[in-house]
């Protein structure tokens, strides 16, 4: 996999993601870092402002496709 340009820490990305939320458009950041029931941790969450659907960013330190879509969507139903 090929290294995304940011950082090599997800983290980074998350602080400027936090502090720079007009970068995402119609949407509102609700937190970060949300512990869920079952331990695991939601790095951004949010709502779309168009639609108010829930928003849940997952930071990786490579690029990655579809195979990434299992690990995201338990959180949907853990909010």
């Amino acid at each position: 996999m090929e290294k995304a340009p940011f950082s090599d820490e997800p983290k980074e990305l998350e602080d400027f993601i936090m502090k720079n939320e007009e970068i995402l458009g119609d949407v509102a950041l609700l937190g970060h870092q949300i512990k869920l029931p079952d331990g695991k941790r939601i790095d951004i969450w949010g709502v779309d402002l168009f639609d108010l659907r829930p928003l849940i960013i997952e930071l990786k330190n490579v690029t990655v496709g579809l195979e990434a879509i299992p690990q995201i969507l338990p959180y949907y139903t853990s909010l």
